[in-house]
């Protein structure tokens, strides 16, 4: 079972970060795989990777032409939900029967029609799929007949406070449908940094004030702020911080700008401001630290009512007089409504009753928190998590598994095999008869268990091998060979990949300079790991110096194998595209074998006949025929590179992390003749990743071999974005699977990716 938060917008909003933290720890008590669909991936990507879980990205439109056509059709008519579906294609091909959606728009129904979250709703009653609306706030005039039939579309609504659950229930939606619960991000953690300069610890008020209630027409509102804060100033030994919770100091939006203009009016050394790009968990331990706390923001207002903090709230909308009435009985004093703003010293007044009752509100909130907080927990335990006693599972997610072999290789009763699944990708079998449920496969799963990516830069390094003999058969500058090369000298084993009698791409290993020579160069297919983590296991616990080559996910499954650091282990892994299909890449070749009318000897995806940039696929046979097509001839190239026939895992995959688990990662240098242009000629160009001082000094062994350039990291990602983004899946892929084992491999492939017009009709067909 799977979890899907939808609806994130990104974490500009902090308040969305909140929700997406919190419900990942509120989740945490049961085991599954949480993924967060976001419109925002760039801003979310690193909480994503901090909290170990999955992301989705909504998608765009395929042409301008098609978001001009499927708005104005919606509205025209505004029940028409054309076009919503191409935004969420990612989201749905992942969904499957028994995964839980949690729509985590918690006021989207405050704001006019919420015309994505009635769209998708309307995708998961149709396909069975559990919707549930989490953490709402729904005002009542937003309730209109369209919504109330949306509303009881979902599995169960989960009402963040009194209000919304008395205006659903008013409404005529079923009292069973409803929960009554806190909103998540109450269970928020802390994460302790510096206190801005000024700051005067348990002596200091909060003030965020945003553009919701800051309208172009106030007249008021600005000026019981400024007031308020001249009052705290003037009257009062507290120092202030401004703090925004939804904002880009980068791009100067949202509450960062108003802040920036009550500091410059206030102009005082007393006031001070939040000025770095904190996340909310950041922002929630400063919010902790404050004596009283003023805003505007529902979830500024929930990190200070959840660590106790006495908070008045310039509210705006029916969540903020709802969570207030929740906590205290009723919402006067504790909430004041920006447009009953009349006088220029109502803020003020409010503000001198949480003051005086300082004492009292502290004293409640620490009281009242856990019970309040229990709701949502007992909550979910009871609606949300369901407790499977079978002894049937699923080790983790079909389309996330990336088939590296960590749980086969760990089983302790030895009751799962790899074997390969319709599509020819190996996946876990298990034996249920000799399962005994220990869950280590779980536990050891490097999907499931994400390493905590620290966002840590890697050392950047151009490099070219000054041997051309060796550069012009490796794939791109010949890094690898020096390594492996070292590794073999000093009396240590090296694991790559290479090929079996029958041309699969299987794992093994070499104690040989002869022997690793088949390792070099790229192998476009996902190769069999086999028993190569237990043997590397056997070598280093031997004491032997071991190098493990291979993808991102095998280095992964090898590291989660293991258990442990190796001072003896080194690792190298490479930016992947992807892995193609074993299935495919066996009937390639047998079609290559039928035309040459011989078996294979060998396969070289790689070769430098016409350059490095323009690389060829060649083809050596027993009866010494070769054949060679560079790489937009070759069909079995063509589809690789448009994505046709990539694992599932490729479109979303687990691994691409700004910091990795291996030493090293390389990749071909696409880009280096914008960055240094004399340093390309063709032959091949290596760019060096290195992540860890292990890393550092493996590389600075066999630097001397090499011509080096060092490089910033974000030019030499610009040209090679698969080292932190994966591709998407190919609307034709389910297509062409269906079709594998019907039609001649040449003929299947070279429809849907050549130049032929039954191809090119089908992929306008497929954007349309």
């Amino acid at each position: 079972m799977s979890y899907f938060l939808c609806g994130q917008t990104g974490n500009v909003n902090r308040g969305c970060e909140a929700i997406i933290r919190s419900t990942v720890k509120v989740l945490s008590q049961n085991s599954g795989d949480i993924f967060v669909a976001t419109y925002s991936p760039e801003s979310d990507r690193e909480m994503v990777r901090d909290l170990g879980i999955n992301m989705i990205s909504y998608d765009t439109y395929p042409t301008s032409v098609h978001r001009i056509v499927c708005g104005g059709f919606r509205k025209i008519f505004k029940g028409s939900d054309l076009g919503m579906s191409y935004k969420r294609r990612t989201l749905e091909s992942l969904l499957q029967s028994g995964d839980i959606c949690l729509n985590i728009g918690g006021d989207t129904y405050c704001y006019g029609r919420p015309e994505l979250s009635i769209s998708f709703n309307k995708y998961t009653s149709k396909n069975n799929i559990d919707n549930y609306f989490w953490c709402c706030s729904v005002e009542k005039g937003a309730i209109t007949k369209e919504v109330k039939k949306d509303l009881n579309r979902y599995k169960k609504i989960f009402a963040r406070e009194q209000i919304t659950y008395d205006n659903i229930i008013s409404s005529g939606i079923d009292k069973d449908k409803v929960i009554k619960v806190c909103d998540p991000a109450f269970f928020l953690d802390k994460k302790e940094v510096e206190l801005p300069k000024g700051f005067a610890l348990g002596n200091t008020v909060g003030l965020n004030v945003s553009e919701c209630v800051l309208k172009k027409d106030d007249k008021y509102v600005y000026s019981n702020v400024l007031n308020l804060a001249k009052y705290i100033l003037e009257e009062t030994d507290m120092s202030i911080c401004l703090i925004p919770h939804v904002y880009s100091i980068k791009r100067n939006v949202a509450d960062w700008p108003i802040l920036n203009k009550i500091l410059a009016d206030l102009n005082s050394d007393r006031v001070s401001i939040i000025d770095k790009e904190y996340n909310c968990e950041e922002l929630k331990y400063i919010i902790s630290k404050l004596r009283f706390m003023v805003c505007a923001r529902t979830h500024a207002s929930i990190a200070a009512y959840s660590s106790c903090v006495p908070t008045l709230v310039l509210g705006y909308s029916v969540k903020s007089k709802g969570i207030a009435r929740d906590l205290f009985g009723t919402d006067e004093n504790y909430v004041i409504s920006y447009n009953d703003l009349t006088e220029k010293q109502e803020l003020t007044s409010a503000f001198k009753f949480i003051a005086r009752n300082e004492k009292e509100i502290r004293a409640h909130l620490n009281e009242f928190l856990p019970e309040y907080k229990k709701q949502l927990s007992d909550a979910v335990k009871k609606y949300i998590i369901c407790k499977k006693n079978n002894k049937e599972f699923e080790i983790c997610s079909y389309k996330l598994c990336s088939g590296c072999g960590a749980c086969a290789s760990s089983c302790p009763q030895n009751c799962i095999e790899m074997k390969a699944d319709n599509e020819g990708f190996l996946r876990p079998e298990i034996d249920y008869s000799k399962c005994i449920s220990c869950g280590k496969c779980r536990n050891i799963c490097p999907v499931i268990n994400r390493y905590k990516d620290d966002n840590r830069e890697p050392k950047v390094i151009a490099a070219k091998n000054k041997d051309d003999a060796v550069r012009l058969s490796s794939s791109s500058g010949g890094v690898f060979f020096a390594v492996a090369e070292k590794i073999i000298e000093s009396g240590g084993v090296v694991f790559g990949a290479g090929f079996d009698k029958d041309m699969n791409v299987v794992h093994k290993f070499s104690e040989t300079v002869e022997g690793i020579k088949e390792f070099k160069g790229s192998k476009y297919v996902q190769s069999n790991i086999g028993n190569s983590y237990l043997k590397a296991k056997e070598f280093l616990d031997a004491g032997r110096v071991v190098l493990f080559t291979g993808t991102p996910c095998q280095i992964g499954g090898l590291q989660a194998y293991l258990g442990k650091e190796y001072n003896n282990l080194y690792t190298l892994d490479f930016i992947c595209h992807g892995v193609p299909s074993p299935l495919v890449w066996q009937k390639y070749v047998k079609y290559k074998e039928k035309k040459a009318a011989s078996k294979t000897q060998s396969a070289f995806f790689r070769h430098k006949k016409y350059g490095w940039k323009k690389f060829s696929l060649q083809f050596k046979f027993s009866n010494c025929s070769e054949n060679l097509q560079v790489l937009s001839e070759d069909l079995y190239m063509q589809g690789f590179l448009a994505d046709l026939y990539l694992r599932p895992s490729c479109y979303q995959c687990s691994f691409k992390n700004m910091h990795r688990v291996s030493n090293i990662t390389l990749a071909d240098f696409w880009g280096i003749d914008n960055i240094a242009p004399e340093f390309n000629d063709d032959k091949g160009t290596s760019l060096v990743l290195i992540h860890s001082l292990k890393g550092e000094s493996l590389w600075e062994e066999v630097s001397s071999k090499f011509d080096v350039l060092k490089v910033d990291f974000d030019d030499a990602i610009k040209s090679n974005l698969s080292y932190l983004r994966s591709v998407k899946a190919p609307a034709l892929r389910k297509t062409f699977f269906k079709k594998l084992n019907k039609k001649p491999i040449n003929r299947l492939i070279s429809g849907f990716v050549g130049r032929g017009y039954i191809a090119k009709l089908r992929r306008i067909l497929s954007k349309i």
